[in-house]
C-alpha cells in the first residue's frame, strides 16, 4: 500500500516538473523574442 502511495507520488512530481519545465521554456521563448 505504501509502495503505491509513492508511486502516485512520484508520478504526480513528474507531471508538475514536465509542465513547469514546458512553461520556464515558452516564458524564456517569450522573453527572448
Amino acid at each position: 500500500m505504501f509502495g503505491e502511495l509513492l508511486d502516485i507520488v512520484l508520478l504526480f512530481k513528474q507531471k508538475i516538473l514536465r509542465k513547469m519545465t514546458i512553461l520556464l521554456d515558452q516564458g524564456i521563448i517569450e522573453l527572448i523574442f
